[in-house]
C-alpha cells in the first residue's frame, strides 16, 4: 500500500511529466526534415518536408542550404521557398543538392541561414530561431 506522502510524490511527478510534455507538444517551430535523397540525371536531389508548427501563416519562407561532400567540399548554395505557408500546413520542397554527382557524393546537408521569413511579427533570425531539424536520409541535417 502507498502512503499519503508517496502518493503526493506520485502525483506531482506525473503533473511535471505531462506540464513539460504539453510545452514540447506546444512548442512554436519550424519543422525541416531532410526526407530522402535521390539520384537523378542532374546530381542529387533533396526531398525535405517542412511543417509550419508556429501558430500562425507565414508569407514567405526562405531557408539557404548547402551540402558537403564526404571529404568536406561545399556545393553552391541553394534556397527551400514556401509560399504562403499556412499555419499546421506540412509542404514537400525538393533541391539540386550536387550538379552532376550522384547522392553518394554527399556527406552532410547544412541549413546555412533563413534568408526569408515574412508574415506578422515574424523575421529570418526568429524563424531560424525555430527551426526544429530532424533527418530520415543517410545523411546529417546541421544548423
Amino acid at each position: 500500500m502507498c502512503g499519503p506522502r508517496i502518493l503526493a510524490i506520485l502525483g506531482l511527478l506525473a503533473a511535471v511529466g505531462l506540464s513539460s510534455g504539453a510545452q514540447a507538444k506546444d512548442a512554436k517551430q519550424i519543422q525541416l526534415d531532410l526526407n530522402a535523397l535521390q539520384d537523378s540525371d542532374k546530381g542529387c536531389i533533396g526531398v525535405f518536408v517542412l511543417k509550419n508548427a508556429l501558430g500562425q501563416d507565414v508569407a514567405k519562407l526562405g531557408i539557404r542550404i548547402a551540402s558537403f561532400s564526404p571529404d568536406g567540399h561545399v556545393s553552391p548554395l541553394t534556397t527551400l521557398s514556401v509560399a504562403p505557408f499556412a499555419t499546421n500546413k506540412t509542404r514537400v520542397v525538393t533541391a539540386l543538392l550536387t550538379s552532376a554527382q550522384p547522392c553518394s557524393r554527399v556527406g552532410r546537408v547544412l541549413v546555412d541561414s533563413v534568408s526569408v521569413c515574412d508574415g506578422d511579427g515574424l523575421d529570418p533570425g526568429m524563424c531560424g530561431g525555430m527551426l526544429s531539424l530532424s533527418t530520415h536520409a543517410a545523411v546529417s541535417l546541421d544548423y
